[in-house]
C-alpha cells in the first residue's frame, strides 16, 4: 500500500489533512451535493440521463438496495451530535454548535435512507466519543496524529485491507462531508479519523453502498 508516506497530507487514514475552512459555497455546490447524495444512496456512476432513458426511479432503486429504513431510530445520531453541539456552545462557539446540529440532521437523513446497520452506527459513535474523551487535556499533537496514522496503516495492511478499500472509505467520507459539513472536522479533532476500528466500519459501510465497485 503506497499510503505509508509521512507527509502531513496523509495524516489521517480516512481523509487527507484538508478539512474545509468554512468558506461560502460556490455556485456549483448544489450540483456537488446532488452527486454526493446519489453516490451515498448506492447509485455509483449513475446519471440523470441514464435514469430517464431506462425509466428507472432513483427512489425505488434506493429502496430496493437498502431495506432497513423502517427499523431506523435517529435518536442515537441526535444524542451523539447534540453532545458535541453542547460542548461547542459551552465554549462560546454558537455558530459551530448550530453547524453541528444541522450536520446531525443531514447524517440522520442519510443513514435512514441508506439503511445503515444501527449496531455498526452505535459502534462508530462510541469510538468517536471515546476518542473525544482522550482530548480533554488538550488537542492532539501533529506528531501523535502522524504516529497513529503510521501504526494504523501498518495494522490495516497486515489485516489485508487494500488501497482500494481505503480509497472507497475516503470517497464515502468525502461525500458525507458534502451533505453534512463538519464530519471531517469531528474526525480530525477527536483523532478518530485514524482509529483502525472506525476505519474498518467505514470500509464496511462504503463497500455496502457500492463505493469502489
Amino acid at each position: 500500500m503506497s499510503d505509508n508516506d509521512t507527509s502531513s497530507e496523509a495524516a489521517y487514514v480516512l481523509f487527507p489533512d484538508d478539512a474545509p475552512k468554512g468558506e461560502g459555497a460556490p455556485e456549483w455546490f448544489d450540483a456537488r451535493i446532488d452527486a454526493a447524495t446519489q453516490r451515498l444512496s448506492g447509485q455509483q456512476g449513475a446519471s440523470p440521463k441514464a435514469d430517464e432513458a431506462t425509466g428507472d426511479d432513483s427512489s425505488e432503486a434506493a429502496e430496493q438496495l437498502f431495506k432497513n429504513e423502517q427499523q431506523y431510530n435517529d435518536q442515537p445520531v441526535r444524542d451523539f451530535v447534540s453532545g458535541f453541539a453542547h460542548s461547542a456552545a459551552a465554549d462560546g462557539d454558537a455558530e459551530r454548535a448550530q453547524e453541528l446540529l444541522a450536520a446531525g440532521d443531514a447524517l440522520s437523513d442519510d443513514f435512514k435512507a441508506a439503511g445503515t446497520d444501527p449496531g455498526a452506527l452505535d459502534q462508530a459513535f462510541q469510538i468517536v466519543k471515546d476518542r473525544q474523551a482522550d482530548t480533554v487535556a488538550g488537542p492532539i499533537s501533529e506528531e501523535a496524529v502522524q504516529a497513529e496514522y503510521m501504526e494504523s496503516m501498518e495494522l490495516l495492511q497486515a489485516e489485508g485491507v487494500t488501497e482500494a478499500d481505503i480509497s472507497a472509505a475516503r470517497q464515502f467520507i468525502d461525500d458525507l462531508e458534502v451533505v453534512a459539513p463538519g464530519t471531517k472536522a469531528t474526525l480530525q479533532a477527536t483523532g478518530s479519523g485514524n482509529d483502525p476500528k472506525l476505519v474498518r466500519l467505514v470500509i464496511q459501510e462504503s463497500r455496502r453502498r457500492g463505493y469502489g465497485s
